[in-house]
């Protein structure tokens, strides 16, 4: 998956679930928390 689209499946979860846990992305999406907070910075900013 790439990273634009891991982007879009957190903010399709973020809208349904309103907060998610790291580790809990991590899990969803199969990859590791340090991916998780890479793809997070560009969405944060």
């Amino acid at each position: 998956m790439l990273p634009v689209e891991r982007q879009q499946q957190i903010l399709t979860w973020v809208e349904q679930e309103e907060t998610l846990r790291v580790s809990e992305i991590s899990k969803r999406l199969h990859v590791s928390e340090m991916t998780v907070y890479r793809d997070l910075k560009p969405l944060i900013e």
